[in-house]
């Protein structure tokens, strides 16, 4: 491949929703990177186990969600942190991918409510000296000052909806069309995710 940037984007993915899969669209088509990745975090131990789907199920529907709605375009979807330390920390992450790929200038995708965190990430001085982040909107938060490394997207695809909403309608038994990929829909479906979460 070609030198050039690629864009790490984090999350646990629990699930994929469209609003993932349109921002990451976003950045693709006006060029911001040459190819963007997905990095599948792995089980947080300290989050409920019947609210976060298994590592594989949440890599799987990812990659689903891709292969639907990102067909032809520059991107893919890493289980990279799988294999490292836990917790994961997302300086450790860059450090081993930079060691892994030092062809690859990376960056960081991220909503515009992780960025008043960051300053309590592990390592967060080196984190923002070395690495760029693009910061989408994310409704009901405004940032009242875009730091020096940050780029903020403010004309991207601004969503009203979340993985948490995505969970809440599947455990109510409401139809999610319009939130996820049909093939995501489709693998909880089969796969009984977020059903009965107090029975398990």
């Amino acid at each position: 491949m070609a030198n050039g940037e690629t864009i790490l984007y984090f999350g646990s993915f629990n699930p994929i929703h469209n609003g993932h899969t349109a921002v990451a669209r976003y950045v693709l088509e006006h060029g911001l990177c040459e190819e963007l990745w997905f990095v599948v975090s792995p089980r947080n131990p300290l989050k409920p186990q019947n609210m976060l789907a298994g590592d594989l199920d949440r890599l799987r529907m990812t990659e689903l969600a891709v292969n639907e709605q990102m067909k032809g375009m520059n991107v893919r979807v890493s289980d990279i942190e799988f294999g490292l330390p836990r917790p994961s920390y997302t300086i450790d992450t860059l450090r081993h991918l930079q060691r892994q790929f030092p062809e690859h200038t990376f960056s960081i995708l991220t909503g515009a409510d992780i960025l008043p965190n960051i300053g309590k990430w592990k390592e967060s001085e080196a984190l923002t000296s070395q690495y760029k982040f693009y910061v989408y909107p994310r409704d009901g938060f405004t940032l009242d000052k875009i730091p020096s490394y940050a780029v903020y997207l403010n004309d991207a695809p601004l969503v009203n909806f979340s993985s948490t909403d995505v969970r809440t309608a599947v455990e109510a038994g409401q139809d999610i069309s319009d939130m996820v990929a049909d093939e995501v829909g489709n693998y909880i479906k089969e796969n009984k995710l977020w059903i009965n979460k107090n029975s398990r």
